[in-house]
């Protein structure tokens, strides 16, 4: 099985849903087209989804057996932004940020996403709030 039917599969028998969601949020804010790369690090060695803005990764996402991880990163020159939004966001992303080990200046939220959720609507708010969406806080 290649790699896109894999995917495909995948898609397929979790979150379905709440997956097209992301996607068409993700797309209608920044415009961007979701991208297929194979990770080689040491946390995730697999298939993934990158949606990037230019050179700026707004997520990754990993699939996983019944749900999906988005992957946020939380840079030096985001975090105060996002300290600032943290108290409004539910107690797990809370506990996730507070967990996350930094490095290089950088905190990578790891967040598994199993249906549309507090924790769902919080990472599409992270995303506008980190990529200077002000317009939409609000809707998300």
């Amino acid at each position: 099985m290649n790699y896109k039917n894999r995917l495909q599969f995948e898609m397929e028998i979790i979150c379905l849903r709440e997956w097209e969601d992301l996607c068409q949020h993700t797309k209608s804010t920044y415009y961007v087209v979701p991208k297929f790369e194979f990770n080689k690090c040491s946390l995730e060695y697999c298939w993934n989804i990158k949606f990037k803005e230019g050179s700026k990764s707004l997520c990754t996402v990993y699939f996983r057996e019944k749900c999906f991880c988005v992957m946020i990163v939380i840079g030096q020159k985001k975090k105060e932004e996002f300290e600032r939004i943290l108290p409004s966001l539910s107690v797990d992303i809370q506990k996730i940020y507070i967990e996350s080990k930094e490095g290089n200046g950088q905190k990578f939220l790891m967040i598994d996403l199993e249906d549309n959720d507090r924790r769902y609507e919080d990472v599409k708010r992270i995303i506008i709030t980190i990529f200077k969406r002000y317009d939409l806080i609000d809707k998300a």
